[in-house]
C-alpha cells in the first residue's frame, strides 16, 4: 500500500527513478519464479493425455510464457503466470471449440498425479470461466515459499511453425471470421504474435507500461474488486499507441508526458479507435469487411493487433477508469516543480490510415484507403473540446521527439484563440454542414407552422434590431405645428407630391422643408380717437372672421360638408358688420357684438373646441372697450335719445 500512495506524492522528474527502484523486478526473485514455472512446462510437454471420445492421442506442441513474464514488462513481487498450451488433437478453429472442455478436464485429472506439482505445494486447481475458459491452480517457490498462480489455456496452433513475426496468411484470419465464434474465443491461438508485439519494444517504453499498469493495479483494480473492469492488456496497447504516435517510436521521451497523455486519452475513452494492420490488413474480402464493420461500432474500439475479432475494450467500466485517471492528472506526479501541469503528446484520438506497399497494393487499394480515412473521422466527432489533432503516423522519417503539446487540461485559451476549435478535417465539416443542410430543410416546415418565429431569431437579436429601427423612425418623423393654413389647392397639391407617409390617419400632410416661417404676433393698439374707431372695428371684425376660417380649414378633412356652411354665415356676417358701421359706430359696436356671438356659435357648431373660459374672458374684453369709447358726435339727419 505505500507504493500506492508513493506514486501520487512522487514529482513528474523523478518518475523515473520510481520505476527502476519500486516497479523493476529483483533478477534472483524473477529466476525463482520462473524456475517453479519451468517445473509446470516440464509436466505439460512430456505428460501423454489420453481420453476419450476423438482425444485418445493428445500431445503437447508447444507451451508459450505469455502476459507480463512473457513479454518483458513484469512488475516487482508479481505472481501470476499465464502458459498457452498448443495441443495436436485441435486441428481447427471449429475442433478446439468442440473439445476444449474436455481438454481441460483431462489436463485437471493428470496434475493430480504429477508428483513434482505436488511437490510444489499444488493446491486450489479449478477451471474458471472466461473468454476462452482456462485451468488455473497455486504452486510455492522453493526457496521463499511464495505462491504463484498460473494459469494455463488450451490452444490450435493457427499459425504452425511459420516465423513469428512474419505476417500470418490471410486465410488463417479468413477461416477465424467464419468460425463465428465469441469475440477472442480463440485469440490464445495468437498468442506468439501478441507476445512479440511487446517483446521487442524499447526498454523505456517497458518502463512506461510498467508505470501505466502499476498505477491501474493500485489505483483502479485495488478500489473496485468487484467492478467489470477492462482487462490490463487493453491499457498495455493504450500505451504504445500512445507511445507510437505520441514521439513517433522514440527512445527518448519523459514518462511524466507519457502518463498525463495516457491519463488524458482515457478520460476521452469514448471517442477510442484504436487498431494496428501489422498482422492483417484489408486486402482479403472477407477480412477487409470483417474489421471495417469492426471499426464502425461502437466506442470505445482497441482491437486486437493479432487478432481482429478481439476487441479488448468491448463490455468493460471505463467510466470508472476515467474518474481515476481524472484524479491521477490532479496529483504530483503530473506536475512540475513549478506547480504546472505536465504537457501531454499530441496524439488523435484515432488511428491514421496506413499505407500500402506496392508489392501489397491490389486493385482497390485506393478504396481501402477511403473506408479507412472514413473510420478516422467517424472516431472525431464535432463535440467535446478535449480533441486530439492529427498526427503524422508512426513510422514517418521524420523520427525527431516532436515537441510537447500543452496539456488537455489547458487546451480551452488555445481553442479561443483557434477558429477551427474541434481540429476536424475539411472533409469532415463538410459532410457534416451536408447533413445538417438536409436536416434543417426536411424540417423547416413544420417548424413554421408550430412557431411563429419563423426566422427563429433570439429575443436578444429581435430586441438589437427594434432599437435600430427605432432610432431610424426617429430621426425620419419630424413633428411640427402648422401656423397657417394652407390653401386648398396647395393642400391638393401636396397631397399628390408627398414621397413621406402618415404617422396616423388624421395626420395633415405637409412637408417640413416647404412650411412658411411662422407670422409674429402682432400687439394690440391703445384706443384712439373715435374717427378711428371705424376702421378698427371693422378690422378687428374681419380678424375675427379669419379665425374662424383657419379654425374651420383644419378641420375641413373630418367636415368637408360644414366648411361650405362656415363660409356662406361668415360672408353673411362681413356684410352685414359692414352695413351697420356706416350706419352709426355705437351700433356697430352692438352688431359687433352679434357678430362675435354668431361667430362663436358658428364656431360650436363645426366643432370647435376652445375652451368655455377663453370665450368668456373675450366677452369680457370686448364690453369693456365698447364702453369706454368715447361719444361721437352725432351725424347729419340723426336724432338723439337719452342713454337713460
Amino acid at each position: 500500500m505505500a507504493l500506492a500512495e508513493e506514486l501520487y506524492s512522487t514529482p513528474a522528474a523523478r518518475l523515473d527513478s520510481f520505476v527502476s527502484q519500486w516497479l523493476q523486478p529483483n533478477r534472483e526473485w524473477k529466476d525463482e519464479v520462473l524456475e517453479a514455472v519451468q517445473t509446470v512446462e516440464q509436466f505439460l510437454r512430456e505428460e501423454h493425455f489420453q481420453g476419450e471420445r476423438g482425444l485418445d492421442q493428445v500431445r503437447v506442441l508447444k507451451v508459450v510464457k505469455v502476459g507480463s513474464f512473457g513479454n518483458g514488462t513484469v512488475l516487482r513481487n508479481t505472481t501470476e503466470v499465464e502458459l498457452v498450451v498448443f495441443l495436436s488433437c485441435f486441428r481447427s478453429f471449429q475442433e478446439e471449440a468442440k473439445y476444449h472442455q474436455a481438454v481441460l478436464s483431462l489436463i485437471w485429472k493428470h496434475m493430480w498425479r504429477c508428483q513434482d506439482l505436488l511437490a510444489l505445494g499444488l493446491e486450489d486447481l479449478r477451471v474458471t470461466q472466461g473468454v476462452p475458459d482456462a485451468l488455473v491452480f497455486t504452486i510455492q517457490t522453493k526457496r521463499t515459499m511464495e505462491p504463484i498462480t498460473v494459469t494455463t489455456v488450451p490452444a490450435y496452433r493457427a499459425l504452425g511453425a511459420s516465423v513469428p513475426n512474419s505476417r500470418p496468411p490471410p486465410e488463417v484470419y479468413a477461416s477465424l471470421i467464419q468460425a463465428h465464434r465469441y469475440p477472442g474465443m480463440f485469440s490464445p491461438s495468437f498468442s506468439e504474435l501478441q507476445r512479440n508485439f511487446v517483446k521487442h519494444r524499447p526498454t523505456k517504453l517497458k518502463s512506461f507500461l510498467r508505470l501505466v499498469k502499476h498505477w491501474y493495479q493500485q489505483y483502479v483494480q485495488a478500489r473496485c474488486p468487484r467492478a467489470n473492469l477492462p482487462p490490463l492488456y487493453a491499457l498495455e496497447l493504450l500505451t504504445i499507441y500512445a507511445w507510437e504516435m505520441g514521439t513517433q517510436e522514440s527512445e527518448q521521451f519523459r514518462l511524466d508526458e507519457g502518463l498525463a497523455t495516457v491519463m488524458e486519452l482515457l478520460q476521452d475513452y469514448e471517442l477510442l479507435c484504436i487498431y494496428w494492420t501489422k498482422h492483417y490488413t484489408f486486402q482479403h474480402p472477407v477480412v477487409g469487411d470483417f474489421v471495417r464493420k469492426q471499426l464502425k461500432k461502437k466506442r470505445p474500439i482497441i482491437l486486437d493487433p493479432a487478432d481482429p475479432t478481439y476487441n479488448v475494450a468491448e463490455g468493460g467500466r471505463w467510466d470508472i477508469v476515467a474518474q481515476r485517471a481524472c484524479q491521477c492528472l490532479k496529483q504530483d506526479c503530473c506536475y512540475d516543480s513549478g506547480e504546472n501541469a505536465v504537457p501531454s503528446w499530441n496524439v488523435q484520438m484515432a488511428a491514421p490510415t496506413e499505407t500500402v506497399s506496392d508489392s501489397e497494393s491490389g486493385g482497390d487499394s485506393s478504396s481501402d484507403a477511403e473506408e479507412l480515412a472514413r473510420c478516422r473521422e467517424a472516431a472525431m466527432p464535432a463535440w467535446g473540446l478535449e480533441q486530439h489533432p492529427q498526427r503524422p503516423r508512426a513510422g514517418a522519417t521524420n523520427n525527431q521527439l516532436p515537441t510537447s503539446q500543452p496539456s488537455l487540461r489547458h487546451k480551452v485559451d488555445e481553442h479561443k484563440q483557434n477558429g477551427n476549435e474541434l481540429q476536424t478535417t475539411p472533409e469532415f465539416r463538410a459532410h457534416i454542414a451536408k447533413k445538417l443542410g438536409a436536416l434543417l430543410d426536411k424540417h423547416k416546415v413544420d417548424e413554421h407552422k408550430q412557431n411563429g418565429n419563423e426566422l427563429q431569431t433570439t429575443p436578444e437579436f429581435r430586441a438589437h434590431i427594434a432599437k435600430k429601427l427605432g432610432a431610424l423612425l426617429d430621426n425620419s418623423i419630424t413633428i411640427s405645428e402648422v401656423r397657417k393654413p394652407p390653401k386648398k389647392a396647395e393642400v391638393q397639391k401636396g397631397s399628390s407630391e408627398d414621397d413621406g407617409f402618415r404617422l396616423f390617419f388624421t395626420s395633415i400632410p405637409g412637408s417640413p422643408e416647404k412650411e412658411a416661417a411662422p407670422q409674429p404676433s402682432r400687439k394690440r393698439r391703445p384706443a384712439s380717437s373715435s374717427s378711428e374707431d371705424s376702421d378698427e372695428e371693422r378690422q378687428r371684425c374681419q380678424e375675427a372672421a379669419v379665425s374662424v376660417s383657419d379654425i374651420l380649414q383644419e378641420s375641413a378633412i373630418h367636415r368637408p360638408v360644414q366648411e361650405t356652411e362656415a363660409k356662406k354665415e361668415k360672408r353673411k356676417l362681413k356684410k352685414k358688420a359692414k352695413k351697420v358701421a356706416c350706419v352709426d359706430p355705437a351700433v356697430a359696436t352692438t352688431s359687433r357684438n352679434v357678430v362675435q356671438s354668431r361667430t362663436e356659435e358658428s364656431g360650436k357648431l363645426n366643432g370647435d373646441q376652445v375652451s368655455l373660459g377663453i370665450k368668456k374672458k373675450k366677452r369680457k374684453k370686448k364690453a369693456k372697450k365698447a364702453s369706454e369709447t368715447p361719444p361721437s358726435p352725432p351725424a347729419h339727419g340723426t336724432v338723439l335719445r337719452p342713454t337713460n
